[in-house]
Order: structure tokens, then sequence, then C-alpha cells
């Protein structure tokens, strides 16, 4: 108790002192009656009383970080995204400063979208934008195996019960659940298919047959692995189906949190379709990227989710919920309550906030984003980093103090001089903010808050015109010039951004490049970019098109028991990042940057409803 009083009696300065290092680290390590009650306890009266919280910066990734993950003990830290690497942070060791996390021998092809990790921390499974699920040894940072799709993958979660089984969320509509001890012939099971893609997908912890899933636009569901395609739940399947993102279970399994697009994050109970709370704060925003939530608290009494306001709010449940008291209305119909006010606001970020994680073993969140920093948050101090439990300003004046949004128009400033939209060449492995990128994702903002369109008549019909008192036209004569009556039409803005991208165009045309896109249709997409590798999705699809006619036009396309029949030497077997030749490791090393060329065959039109595996440990890139 003597170490406690003092904690909470000293200044932050002298508790940095006393622990002669990390106060976390230290409160972290130190045993209690063989329980961590009182150390949870000390974190969680200063995390309730707090304003602000303390922060630390961890430097390692070269582009945006899309995906964390905090291993089931607390003492590792996992992260990707649009390097294409996976990199491992030792917890305790990352709260000192004391080394630099290791990056996984496996390299994707492209961003990583998702991550997880199985409960002993021996596996890591990485997935995103290139198509397929990497398994990674955490001791070796080998790839142990390899899991191709035929979409992009945007969420991963392994069965708490049995860590051979995990389930991935597809861009193609596809919830799929795989058993690595299978042999590589074995098709995974195809648990949900919709016409709509799946951004999200978790097991219950107490009940591994239950799965929830996030959908793009069916919203949230509840699925049995033993019911395939048939829904247990559709929750608010009452109301108008909202878009969800995100879901993530309470730690026994009975409450369900729900990140919905242009949405709050709603909480349901496991049984009910209503959501009995939903939470909501003045500037809170969901609506330009991909985002995440989680449970926080020793009892998950409180939620954490991202804003594109570059903040992360914090929540507390309402007592009716933790109590686990069930309120309904006249009707029969559950009631909802509703929390208006954050409990913490936390606003050191300088672009949009995409994920937050919880470390329940030492109490520590975890915060990523457009930057290429990951920031832990403390309610104790952190060896090198900043803040306080109190906050000497208002986040309105903080966030006005911290950076200014880029507009529209600079982005297209910085766009014009680098000569490209956006880079995804990592190899100079710059750790420092890139304000091209920064500008880019404040344009997608903006232009969700202006509610651009990109349907040039109807600007056409909003545009401003003026009868002109005399033309421009030099002339020698003293006579004034005689008026012209025909009107003049200002431009809008719409249109003038659109003018100047084709001028960009034009630009690089010049250059060389070339593009198979006509410029009338060249113009800002109506819908909000999910991820910073939108603009390098298309360009892949656009050389892949390509190949493929040029490639048909010589040949018939294979069907698909074509390439299931084929003899395996006359098939080319992909590496564990997708190109087809060599496995060693030299050669893979030299392979890491290369396009994926392996052909996957199509059924004439009709989705796949089966993922391509290959089994090569021993192929790293």
């Amino acid at each position: 108790w003597s170490f406690d009083r003092r904690i909470l009696s000293l200044t932050d300065a002298n508790a940095v002192d006393m622990a002669k290092g990390s106060v976390v680290q230290f409160a972290f390590e130190r045993q209690y009656d063989t329980s961590s009650r009182l150390r949870n306890r000390l974190f969680h009266d200063r995390y309730c009383s707090a304003s602000d919280l303390y922060r630390k910066d961890l430097y390692a990734h070269f582009g945006c970080v899309n995906a964390i993950e905090f291993s089931a003990d607390g003492n590792w830290l996992v992260s990707g995204g649009d390097d294409k690497r996976v990199l491992v942070w030792n917890v305790p060791e990352a709260l000192s400063d004391l080394k630099t996390p290791r990056a996984m021998k496996g390299k994707h092809n492209s961003n990583i979208f998702c991550l997880c990790l199985d409960s002993c921390n021996r596996t890591v499974f990485s997935a995103g934008n290139d198509e397929q699920v990497i398994v990674h040894d955490m001791e070796t940072g080998r790839t142990t195996d390899v899991f191709l799709h035929q979409e992009a993958v945007y969420g991963l979660s392994v069965e708490p019960t049995n860590d051979s089984v995990f389930a991935s969320a597809c861009d193609d509509g596809c919830i799929l659940i795989y058993d690595v001890r299978e042999p590589s012939s074995t098709d995974p099971l195809l648990l949900v298919t919709s016409s709509s893609a799946f951004h999200a997908v978790a097991y219950n912890p107490v009940e591994p047959r239950l799965v929830a899933t996030a959908n793009s636009k069916e919203g949230v569901a509840l699925w049995d692995v033993r019911r395939p395609r048939c829904c247990l739940l559709r929750y608010d399947s009452q109301l108008v189906p909202q878009g969800a993102m995100s879901v993530r279970f309470n730690g026994d399994g009975s409450l369900l949190l729900a990140l919905r697009r242009r949405q709050p994050p709603a909480l349901y109970r496991l049984d009910a379709s209503h959501p009995v709370a939903q939470f909501d704060h003045w500037g809170y925003y969901n609506s330009c990227t991909m985002k995440s939530c989680c449970f926080a608290g020793e009892r998950d009494e409180f939620i954490l989710s991202g804003s594109d306001d570059f903040k992360l709010y914090s929540w507390k449940l309402p007592q009716e919920v933790t109590s686990g008291q069930r309120i309904t209305s006249p009707r029969g119909v559950p009631s909802c309550t509703w929390v208006r006010q954050a409990h913490l606001v936390l606003t050191d970020h300088r672009s949009i906030v995409n994920q937050v994680r919880f470390n329940r073993a030492s109490m520590v969140l975890a915060s990523s984003g457009v930057e290429k920093i990951i920031k832990l948050w403390s309610s104790l101090p952190l060896p090198g980093g900043a803040g306080g439990l109190r906050r000497e300003q208002p986040p309105e004046e903080q966030a006005e103090e911290r950076r200014k949004r880029y507009t529209y128009e600079e982005y297209i400033d910085l766009v014009m001089e680098s000569g490209q939209f956006m880079s995804h060449d990592y190899s100079h492995q710059s750790v420092r903010e890139d304000p091209r990128m920064m500008a880019f994702f404040d344009s997608l903002v903006q232009r969700d808050e202006e509610g651009w369109s990109t349907d040039c008549s109807q600007d056409s019909a909003s545009s401003v015109t003026v009868i002109p008192r005399a033309s421009v036209t030099s002339s020698s004569s003293d006579e004034l010039p005689e008026p012209d009556p025909r009107p003049v039409r200002i431009p809008t803005s719409q249109e003038r951004r659109v003018q100047r991208l084709r001028q960009l165009r034009a630009r690089l045309t010049s250059r060389g490049g070339q593009s198979s896109d006509s410029d009338d249709d060249w113009v800002p997409s109506p819908s909000p970019s999910a991820s910073s590798a939108a603009s390098e999705r298309v360009s892949e699809r656009a050389s892949h098109d390509a190949e493929d006619r040029a490639w048909h036009a010589a040949q018939r396309e294979p069907s698909f028991e074509d390439a299931r029949s084929a003899p395996k030497g006359d098939r080319e077997e992909p590496t564990s990042n997708g190109v087809a030749g060599s496995s060693n490791g030299a050669e893979g090393e030299q392979q890491q940057a290369s396009t994926s060329r392996f052909k996957r065959p199509r059924l004439g039109g009709l989705r796949s409803q089966r993922s391509y595996r290959r089994h090569n440990g021993s192929a790293d890139t």
C-alpha cells in the first residue's frame, strides 16, 4: 500500500524518478498478493479522474498505420500499415525506449488492413489489400503459411479456444473460416455470402460458435458456425440498414460494440437487436476512413473510438448497462440510453484516428491512423513522453494550435509540385510526417463535410452567370469598345478543381505516363475513400486487366476445373508474396517489391466460393 499512496501523492516528476524509468512498467511488473487488482485499481482511479492522459509516440513505420493489436497477456503489440511490414513491439521495452521493434520476414504486396494473434502469442496473422492472409511465426519471424483470397481482406479473428482456426472478412462479401491444420487442398468453410463487402469479423470470447460480422451495407449480424448462411440475429433489423465497419465483444461476450458509418457507436446485448446505448459527442464524426472500436477498463466499463476530427474519444458505459438492468418501454421495446458527453477526448493526433486498442495487462491505450506513428496513452507518466492528467486548454483550442488543415486546393498544389497523387514507395524508410498524405485525408474530410458531387451538371445549374460591361479585348482606338452581349459563365469551385486535375493529368501524360481512363470520367470520387490504398488498387486492377486482355487474345482462358486438375508441375506456385517462382531466401528478398503474378482462375462472372492456399514455410519475402 505504501507504493500506491506515494504514487497518488507525489508529483508526476517524482513518480518517474522513483520508478527509475517507467512508472507503468514498474507497476506492471510488481505483484500484489498474487493478483493485479490493486494495480488495476490504481490505473482505474487515475483514469476516471483525468481530463487528459500521458502519451508517448512510437516511430518505426514508413506509412499510415492501419492495424494494431495487443497480445492476450499484454506483453506484445503488433502493427501493420501502408509500408507492407508487420512489426512486433515488446510493450515493456517500448514503454522504456530500450529496443526497436522486430519486423516479420514475410512482407505483403500492398497495404496491411488487419492483424490478429493467437492466445499463446506464437503466431501473427496479417491480411490486407493484396488478397492474402500471411501467417507469421513470432519467435523466428518466418512465414509459416499463406492463404489466398479473391479480394482484399479487411478483418481477421482467431477462435478463442482453438488457435488453429481463424475467420476472415473479405471485400467480395464472404466470411471464410480456415483451419491451418487441414491440407492445402481443403476448402475453407463459407460461413456467409453477401453482395456487399464485410469489414470486420469477431469470435465471441466465451461462446466460440458465435461470430459477429460488420457489413458495409447490411450492418451488424450474429452467426452460428454450425449453421452456415443462416443469420441468427440482425441488429437494428427494424430500422434502415446502416453500414458497419467494426464489431467488438466485451470480455464475457455479453455485449457487442458496433461502429457504423456516419452514425454514433452503438452497444447491443448479445440477444437483443435494439441497441441498449449509443454514444455521441460534439465534433465526433466517422465517415471518411475505416475505423475500429474497443472496450477498455478493468471491467470493460469504457469504450473507445477514433474520429475524423483527429481526436480519440472515450465514453463510460451507463450504469444500467454495467449493472445488467433491462429497461423496456411501455410497448415492450428495450430502451436505448444516449451518452452525449465523452468521458475523455484525447487530442494529440495530427490526422484522422483509425485504430484504437486497450492493453488490459498494463492498462495502456494504443492508437494509430493516417500518421506514421503509434501513440501510447496511460494514466501514469511514460519515459520520454509528454502530457498529463489535466488539460491546460480546451480541446478545440489545442486542435487549432497543433495543425491547420489543408484545403483541397492546397492538396492539389502539393500534388502538382510532386507530379503524382500518392506515393507508395517506402524505400526511403522515412518516419517523418508526409504533408501530401496528410493533405489527401484532409481533402477527404473537406469533401465529405461539404457534400461534394462529381456531377458537373448539378454544378452548372448553380453556376454564376454575369453580363460584363465591356469586353476585355485590348484596342488602340480611343473609342470605347462595344459591350459584349454574350454572358460570361464563371465556373464553380468543383469545375475549377476538375480542371486543375485534368491539367495535372496532361502534365503526367506528357512525362510519359499512359492511362486508359477518359478525361471526362477522371473526376473526384463521390464516395469517401476507405484507405490510402484506393488509388493503388485502381492502378493495379487497370494494369492486371490490360495483361489479362493481352493474354486471353493469345490463348483460351483456363476454366476452374482445368486449374484444379492440372499437374502441380504445370502450375506456377506463388511465393508468400504471391509472386511465382523460387522460394529461396535470397531470391525471395529480391522479389519482395514486385507485383503479384499469380493467376487465379475465374468462374465465368460468378463469385468464387473457394480460396486458394499454399503451404510453404521457407519462402519469406
